[in-house]
């Protein structure tokens, strides 16, 4: 109904707009477009406000529970709305070109419609004036009884607070009684109560936690009681509290009563180093913990052992240490095996030193074999230079030039691995050509199976699994020729023209069978002044660099064409160079050799 009752102040202020505009308009002949357009909208507004009125008006007084006002109301509305009605319907002609007709006056039916509000408002009113006091009234019954009611409820929860608060303290000294045996660690003897109520369902849950706390505390002594380490609580001037049976197994006593009767100054009677316990103090202090503590420390029958504490601080209210508590392992074998390892470490140092040694020596001993250059540069027919670079301390590569009664030959060779062992098979291998060269071995079939047998032998006898691949070039006026299984042969001609002299079928690995006779095969290629013969061993062609890729051989070749009109040292340094800068800064794997000839 209020809301209802709103609308009324709207549809009066239209209506006095209506009615002013009407009585202003009606001394001229005709109605001003600015007028016509205002009685227009005015018009609109208050046939829609007329229709919300009786709308909401009409439900509200159908929701009237007592029906007093629909006889009292709905008359004066429904004479409203038809006088709104009439004003409207007679406003409708506004809506045509009004500037030649005369003007026309609503004042009166509008006057009329302001009256009819003016009463349905002062009826509505009061009628509502009404109804609001027959509501009070009965909300001032209402809260009467209320207060009766909850004071009657207060009286019966009174009662109940105290009935239960009597029930209650007897439960809470019951309660409290039995925390304090399960503080002195009993807890055997259960909380009964006679009653099902709710401080029932209490004690059963106190019963249950009391079974719990019963359970971790034989856990508890179970793990404290059988722990492999040893478990303490000190105080903070060196006396013991708490201690497991392993403790006293570690520390060489009968039972946790005689370590603790016995052990009365920690920092004197235990510790080897009378100064590890303020080390120790100190550390907690420092961090309020230590993790790992190494110590000496006397066992009962005065024998020593090593062990590892770990422990924490405790502290009082005013935050001051006053005791440790932690756990103490035994670790005697461990650093009785740290010792040996040691020992280990020292004489492995020594044997490197004396291995390093032992392969200085080799090494040396290798480049003094090697042909210098003034044999080289005395060999008659041929320029030649040579490289070996070994990968490590000691390399399996080999190459050697000897010109012995007016003849040249020329080896070549590639020990499997690298090192020591390898290094001495390639001086096993140099030494047998040599002694065959003096000798007068001119049957390069016999040759290289001699050299093949000398090696083998001694392999065996060395119980090495390290074999080799071996060259022999003959040099005789322009003519080499080639015997033995290895890398292949390249001659670069004057022209730029390129050969490759596959070794595959001239050989057979030495060292690895004792006759290789059959296997050996000679080949005869013949350099023309300006010619070229190149020989080196994988090393070269299976370098890697940082990109895991091989330098291939396709690289010599381009450098050997380009600089084969320079001298066999350009040469050598030229591939050598442009190989380094292909491995860059990978590490070398194998050992590199190279040996460059040129007929004069």
């Amino acid at each position: 109904m209020d809301a209802a009752l709103l609308n009324l102040p709207e549809i009066q202020r239209n209506l006095a707009e209506i009615q002013t505009i009407s009585e202003r308009e009606s001394t001229k002949k005709v109605i001003s477009p600015l007028a016509q357009a205002q009685l227009i909208t005015l018009k609109g507004k208050l046939k829609q406000l007329n229709t919300h009125l009786s709308g909401k008006m009409t439900i509200a007084l159908n929701n009237n529970p007592s029906g007093n006002l629909r006889p009292i109301l709905l008359t004066r509305l429904q004479k409203l709305n038809q006088t709104v009605e009439k004003l409207t319907k007679q406003m409708n002609v506004l809506s045509f070109d009004l500037r030649s007709l005369q003007a026309i006056t609503y004042s009166d039916l509008s006057a009329k419609s302001l009256q009819q509000s003016f009463s349905l408002w002062d009826e509505t009113v009061q009628e509502l004036d009404f109804l609001l006091q027959k509501r009070i009234d009965g909300f001032v019954d209402k809260q009467r009884w209320t207060t009766v009611f909850i004071l009657i409820v207060l009286a019966i929860a009174a009662y109940l607070f105290i009935c239960f608060y009597h029930g209650m303290m007897q439960v809470v000294s019951s309660l409290k009684t039995a925390s304090q045996r399960m503080v002195d660690g009993n807890f055997k003897d259960a909380v009964t109560l006679s009653s099902q109520d709710e401080l029932a369902d209490v004690v059963r849950s106190f019963n249950m936690v009391a079974d719990v706390l019963r359970e971790a505390e034989a856990k508890y002594r179970g793990i404290f009681e059988n722990s492999v380490e040893g478990i303490f609580q000190t105080t903070s001037d060196g006396t013991y509290l708490i201690a497991n049976p392993m403790l006293a197994k570690i520390y060489g006593y009968n039972t946790v009563e005689e370590l603790i009767d016995r052990m009365t100054n920690i920092s004197e009677q235990l510790y080897v180093d009378c100064d590890r316990r303020a080390e120790f103090a100190q550390l907690i202090k420092q961090q309020g913990k230590v993790s790992g503590f190494e110590s000496q420390i006397y066992r009962k029958d005065g024998s020593i052992i090593w062990i590892s504490e770990s422990a924490r601080a405790i502290y009082d209210d005013q935050k001051n240490i006053t005791g440790y508590e932690g756990t103490v392992e035994d670790i005697t074998r461990r650093k009785q095996a740290e010792i040996e390892v040691m020992q280990l470490t020292q004489q492995l140092q020594d044997e490197n030193l004396r291995m390093g040694a032992e392969l200085d020596v080799t090494r040396r001993l290798q480049k003094m074999l090697m042909p210098a250059d003034a044999e080289l540069n005395a060999v008659v027919g041929l320029d030649i230079a040579g490289f070996m670079e070994p990968a490590a301390e000691v390399g399996g590569d080999y190459y050697d030039v000897i010109q012995h009664d007016g003849k040249v030959s020329i080896s070549i060779g590639d020990v499997t691995g690298h090192g020591l062992e390898s290094g001495m098979v390639m001086i096993m291998a140099q030494m047998a050509v040599r002694t065959l060269l003096v000798n007068g071995e001119m049957n390069s079939a016999k040759f290289l199976n001699s050299v093949n047998r000398a090696l083998y032998d001694n392999t065996q006898r060395m119980r090495s699994c390290k074999n080799m691949s071996l060259a022999l070039l003959e040099y005789k006026a322009g003519d080499l020729y080639l015997t033995g299984q290895h890398e292949e042969l390249i001659v670069v001609r004057q022209d730029g023209r390129l050969e490759h002299i596959d070794t595959l079928d001239l050989g057979f690995p030495l060292a690895l069978e004792a006759d290789i006779s059959p296997f050996i095969a000679e080949v005869k290629v013949h350099l023309h002044s300006g010619d070229i013969a190149v020989l080196y061993t994988d090393g070269i062609s299976e370098a890697m660099n940082t990109q895991n890729s091989q330098y291939g051989l396709e690289k010599m070749y381009e450098v050997l064409k380009q600089h084969r009109d320079r001298s066999v040292q350009e040469i050598r340094q030229a591939v050598i160079a442009d190989l380094m800068q292909h491995i860059g800064k990978q590490k070398v794997f194998d050992d590199i050799t190279l040996l460059v000839m040129k007929q004069k």
